[in-house]
């Protein structure tokens, strides 16, 4: 059965978590608990509290939000995609439904230790803004990739 500790070298892998200093990072993956879901299982329920940082580190996933009634894909994330950063710094739940595409493997860190290292380390704030800003930076460059009407001066 594999450790969350074997996972390290391919954390390593992700420039947010190689930037991380060696107490975080070990703070992290000591905590980390590895979850294991089959293909089209779901992970996170839109609404639910947040429960932790996860990452994908086998598989992807498939986001989900229901429009008009109906389920809208908003995208499909493989590993390396860290989940839960934001519900972390503003307390509110999921925002999406989202359900593995393929057998997936997470490592998750849950929130009581997640609530714990920021209380010893405060600039762990400051990560979570750098991972959330990165994301933000990924929506923004989606959405000018496929704007298709140009502004007219």
């Amino acid at each position: 059965m594999p450790t969350a500790s074997q996972y390290y070298p391919f954390l390593c892998s992700c420039s947010w978590f190689r930037q991380l200093d060696a107490e975080i990072q070990r703070a992290l993956l000591g905590a980390a608990e590895l979850r294991d879901y089959a293909r089209h299982e779901r992970v996170l329920r839109s609404g639910e509290a947040c429960d932790g940082l996860s990452v994908i580190v086998e598989g992807s996933v498939r986001v989900t939000q229901k429009v008009n009634g109906k389920d809208a894909l908003l995208g499909i994330f493989a590993a390396p995609f860290w989940m839960g950063d934001i519900a972390i710094i503003d307390g509110d739940g999921w925002q999406h439904d989202v359900f593995a595409d393929q057998p997936l493997r997470l490592l998750h860190v849950p929130m009581a230790d997640i609530k714990a290292l920021l209380a010893r380390r405060p600039d762990f704030y400051r990560h979570l803004g750098l991972l959330i800003s990165a994301k933000l930076r990924l929506a923004i460059q989606a959405l000018h990739d496929t704007s298709v009407e140009p502004i007219s001066a």
